[in-house]
């Protein structure tokens, strides 16, 4: 096929995600540009809690949530806790949490973002109202955001992690001033006590010019 035509079969592609798909079209032009703002100076919750909504609504998920190394940061549709009592939660990534469980009333399908081997992170999709789950449409939709989504919550990660150094570090610090503040005041009360004999006394006048 000539390479001229990649570009007018990628419009086509883009006229008929727009036309039969519209939820999901928005879905791939919405977060890539909302990954972008957030990303310099937000933190992995925060990136979670803007996204997943976007996701959630686009395949029109009852409920849904975002975990990062094994800790649900973000859901929709149900209570935090209550998306935290997940019972599978220890074992996302292990070879006792299928990809699709529909016996999971909670999240019957978890997507690994990132690659299934090396997932910290996970986006967790209860089904939709009706009870039904997701098609190959709506999972490569979603799928098509990871690379960005991985990128921007690694970065943050990677923020939050220097800012946790930085803070104990300042905290070390603030311990080891506040310690020799209470030495040094210590070491003036025992100066203070201690009576001075005759030579300390003239040493004394002396420097006060007497």
């Amino acid at each position: 096929m000539p390479q001229c035509s990649w570009p007018l079969h990628e419009r086509i592609t883009g006229w008929a995600e727009d036309r039969f798909q519209p939820d999901l079209a928005q879905l791939k032009r919405d977060v890539p540009q909302l990954l972008a703002r957030l990303s310099a100076g937000s933190s992995t919750r925060q990136l979670a809690a803007a996204v997943l909504p976007h996701m959630a609504l686009a395949i029109h998920a009852a409920s849904s949530a975002l975990a990062v190394n094994g800790r649900i940061l973000a859901c929709t549709g149900m209570k935090l806790g209550q998306a935290r009592g997940w019972q599978h939660i220890a074992a996302l990534g292990s070879e006792g949490v299928p990809a699709r469980d529909c016996s999971d009333a909670t999240f019957p399908v978890r997507l690994a973002i990132g690659g299934r081997q090396r997932a910290e992170a996970w986006l967790l999709l209860g089904p939709r109202p009706d009870g039904t789950l997701y098609g190959s449409e709506d999972m490569a939709a979603l799928q098509s955001l990871f690379p960005a989504l991985q990128a921007a919550l690694g970065s943050a990660a990677e923020r939050e992690t220097v800012g946790a150094k930085i803070r104990a570090h300042d905290k070390r610090v603030r311990k080891d001033i506040l310690e020799l503040s209470s030495r040094l005041r210590l070491l003036e009360s025992q100066l203070i006590a201690v009576p001075a004999g005759p030579s300390e006394c003239r040493r004394i006048c002396f420097a006060n010019g007497k």
